[in-house]
């Protein structure tokens, strides 16, 4: 292919944390939530961001119990504190739980009944228990199979690095999306 330049718009996939027990545990992803055709009791989600936020409140809304986990100290964490904190009022406020600056030791569980076990901030191991678990971990790009070495692009831990504007290390290739 040749052009004097090219756009790379491939998008990005809910990120999936590699840790213990998660290939073997059935989870949702903001790309799957909606396929849901059956009651959620309780929900999991991991992850305090605005995937996160949003779904604790139409969730909890719609009856569900939930709790959610996140390594921040704060729901929210990439956006304003004053911000956060009236969020994090109005969702406490609603009966969402949360679990923040804690790390996860593991997952396990089937359909119906998942398990993620959490040492929380005070350093107690705990498990949490629900019937469904959400991720909402971040985004992952979409950069697998481009050639961007070859294209003399550069990616810093997956990312594609961006220099003025929209355009990456090679001046004839921009960027633009997730």
């Amino acid at each position: 292919l040749t052009a004097k330049t090219f756009v790379i718009a491939t998008g990005s996939r809910p990120a999936v944390p590699r840790l213990p027990g998660i290939d073997a545990t059935p989870y949702l992803t903001n790309e799957t939530v909606f396929n849901l055709r059956e009651p959620v009791p309780a929900l999991i989600v991991i992850g305090a961001g605005p995937i996160g936020s949003e779904m604790a409140q139409a969730f909890r809304r719609l009856g569900s119990e939930f709790t959610v986990v996140d390594v921040a100290p704060q729901i929210l964490p990439r956006e304003d504190a004053d911000l956060a904190a009236v969020v994090w009022k109005q969702l406490g406020a609603e009966g969402v739980r949360y679990h923040l600056g804690a790390s996860i030791l593991g997952f396990e569980g089937r359909k119906g009944d998942v398990r993620v076990t959490v040492r929380t901030a005070d350093g107690a191991a705990t498990v949490l228990a629900g019937s469904h678990l959400l991720l909402a971990a971040g985004r992952v790009a979409n950069v697998e199979g481009l050639g961007l070495d070859a294209a003399r692009v550069q990616q810093d831990q997956g990312r594609i690095v961006v220099e003025d504007g929209l355009r990456t290390t090679n001046r004839h290739i921009y960027v633009i999306g997730d």
